[in-house]
């Protein structure tokens, strides 16, 4: 919701790989309870989730996939609000299954999930990476992880990161002041 903004009209939930054969409901009500947290006037949770989806007149649809070039297992969230779809795809790494989003906003990219997390999408060229850098050093906010991604050389791009302590809204207007306009400052914990 944090990439997409506006309200929900659907959400698809897809299941690749091993994940496919197995009992996916509860992941999917987790997605819907993340979906609405901090979004919604009554408290929600894994055992309301779905009648707040179905009540909002949310359309929610799985799907089951054993194929995934990529991963043992893969979880896709597509969202479509205002008209538009975005979609994010997720999967664990480690024996400890950590967290890692692999793909946002059309780009494949990998970064652990973090408490807080930072996109912007830009038009790929020098200087970029460093400016933002800058912009977060001169806050005092100190970047933990960052993953950048691009469609080809000179061509969208995106960079996703995580950050150890909230963004203050004036570095946020200075990011949209300086052409970040869709810059999307999201915190997951």
């Amino acid at each position: 919701m944090g990439l997409a903004g506006g309200r929900a009209e659907r959400i698809v939930l897809s299941y690749r790989g091993r994940l496919a054969d197995h009992d996916t409901r509860l992941l999917t009500v987790a997605a819907l309870n993340g979906v609405f947290q901090g979004r919604t006037e009554q408290p929600v949770n894994v055992v309301n989730a779905a009648l707040v989806a179905a009540e909002r007149g949310i359309a929610v649809e799985e799907q089951s996939d054993r194929s995934s070039p990529d991963y043992t297992s893969l979880v896709e969230v597509s969202l479509r609000a205002n008209g538009e779809e975005t979609t994010v795809a997720g999967t664990t790494f480690g024996g400890e299954g950590r967290h890692w989003l692999v793909g946002a906003l059309g780009f494949k990219i990998e970064i652990e999930l973090a408490p807080l997390m930072v996109f912007f999408q830009y038009e790929d060229r020098p200087g970029v990476i460093g400016h933002v850098g800058t912009l977060f050093g001169r806050a005092g906010i100190n970047i933990a992880n960052m993953a950048v991604s691009r469609t080809n050389e000179g061509g969208r791009a995106v960079i996703a990161l995580s950050i150890d302590t909230p963004a203050p809204p004036e570095l946020v207007t200075e990011f949209r002041a300086a052409g970040f306009h869709d810059a999307s400052f999201i915190s997951l914990g």
